[in-house]
């Protein structure tokens, strides 16, 4: 990313929920909710990935990339391509939106989201209100200013 320079990148073990819901024509489809994960660094669990709003889909959110030093970052998408497989997340650019602490997340300005595995629901969604974890991992770059 110009005027950037990639920071640390973390790997993500977890699960992406999906509820079924009614899409703009009234079907039952579902429909990201959060993910639900854990950042890791080689063998070590440094932190966790989940959604800020709950009850809102993952699209319309604000995701969190939580760090053990007590630094974080809330970020939107603003860019996707489709993942390896049509079982595999797209991959994602996220704009961060705020942050705090002055951890390993300080000065982070954009995430991304590549290296997917999993993730995509499958099978029918025929109830309202009903979830679906699908395990998924990915890698996760996190981008700050030269």
């Amino acid at each position: 990313m110009p005027g950037e320079i990639p920071g640390i990148a973390l790997h993500a073990e977890g699960a992406q929920i999906y509820e079924c819901q009614p899409d703009a024509a009234n079907q039952l489809v579902w429909q990201a909710r959060e993910p639900a994960a854990t950042l890791m660094d080689g063998d070590n669990s440094v932190g966790r990935h989940y959604a800020a709003l709950h009850w809102e889909s993952v699209d319309a959110g604000t995701l969190v990339w939580e760090h053990k030093d007590g630094s974080s970052v809330k970020a939107k998408v603003v860019a996707r391509v489709a993942g390896r497989t049509a079982d595999d997340m797209p991959w994602l650019k996220f704009t961060v939106v705020t942050q705090t602490g002055n951890g390993l997340f300080y000065g982070v300005t954009h995430v991304q989201r590549i290296n997917t595995e999993g993730g995509m629901v499958k099978g029918p969604c025929d109830q309202a209100g009903i979830f679906r974890s699908v395990p998924y991992s990915a890698d996760y770059v996190f981008w700050r200013a030269e």
